[in-house]
């Protein structure tokens, strides 16, 4: 089961992607006018474009030291959600990330 999360720019939600607790059907809001900066764009919300845009938000499957990457996270196959889940869907290059509400939940209850 997927968890649900906003797509953040700093501090502010750009997108919240929910999954409907029966159906696991997936669905988004927008919070901002400018596509650009929503999680899916005009891309249609679907479980396989939201695994491909957490894919571009973790290190490449194809890198030369992938196995080290992936042993430093406690992994043994490359796997997009759980790389966003560990690393925030953090890049060096921008400053969005993501906030899975679990993380949340784990991070008021310690």
């Amino acid at each position: 089961m997927y968890l649900d999360f906003d797509y953040m720019y700093d501090d502010k939600v750009m997108s919240s992607i929910t999954f409907d607790k029966e159906t696991g059907e997936p669905s988004v809001v927008n919070y901002t006018d400018c596509i650009l900066d929503t999680f899916l764009g005009k891309q249609e919300c679907t479980l396989e474009n939201i695994i491909t845009m957490l894919s571009l938000r973790v290190i490449e499957e194809e890198r030369h030291d992938i196995k080290d990457c992936l042993e430093y996270h406690g992994l043994s196959t490359w796997d997009p959600y759980t790389l966003c889940l560990k690393t925030e869907g953090r890049l060096t290059d921008d400053r969005f990330w993501i906030r899975f509400k679990t993380n949340e939940q784990n991070k008021r209850n310690e």
